[in-house]
């Protein structure tokens, strides 16, 4: 940090002392001076290779934390750092799947609802292929409110994204229970059976 300083002094138009003072930062837990430089960068250079690699670093730890603040259960604490972490990379669809999740954890209500739907549709339009957990909670709102052949889609098409990860085990057990109101119960137990294999304990 110190030489990174220096390197400014002499030359302060150069974007990589700031780009290493951020790394450096961050790498301290120093959060503040961390995003302090990388603002910076981001005006100085946006498209330079080191600060785009820089921003994802980043952006990825402030995600961490702020994915750290909900299981913690700070959620008004985990919305701002989404919020702030918005601020720098608004097409990362993790920061609308998980306000949403986190919105939906709160316990906010239907008031609520149309704010956790856009959230999750802003995630699946930035990323369907990977918004697995935005198809499900999509899934979740539309059972709750009685749309069973929209829980049904929605989680048919989350599965069919990632049918062996560990974390389709909800939508197995959500699609098992809308499988059991519509009497369907064969395909009920293959659900079952595949949420079994997922998380057998």
């Amino acid at each position: 940090i110190n030489d990174a300083m220096r390197a400014r002094e002499l030359c302060p138009q150069a974007v990589v002392p700031y780009v290493i003072m951020a790394s450096a930062y961050n790498a301290i837990s120093n959060r503040a001076e961390a995003r302090h430089n990388l603002d910076i960068s981001l005006i100085m250079d946006p498209s330079n290779k080191e600060v785009v690699e820089l921003k994802r670093e980043l952006v990825q730890t402030e995600l961490d934390q702020a994915v750290g603040l909900f299981n913690e259960g700070r959620f008004d604490e985990a919305l701002l750092a989404l919020e702030d972490i918005q601020r720098i990379d608004d097409f990362n669809y993790l920061v609308y799947e998980t306000r949403a999740m986190v919105l939906d954890k709160m316990g906010t209500g239907k008031d609520k609802e149309p704010l956790i739907l856009s959230n999750l549709n802003a995630a699946i339009r930035l990323a369907p292929q990977q918004a697995t957990y935005a198809y499900n909670l999509r899934a979740k709102l539309a059972f709750r409110n009685g749309g069973l052949s929209n829980s049904l889609n929605e989680l048919t098409r989350s599965i069919e994204l990632s049918p062996t990860n560990k974390c389709t085990y909800d939508a197995y057990v959500l699609r098992c229970a809308v499988y059991a109101s519509q009497s369907n119960y064969i395909a009920t137990i293959n659900d079952a059976v595949r949420a079994k294999e997922l998380c057998p304990q």
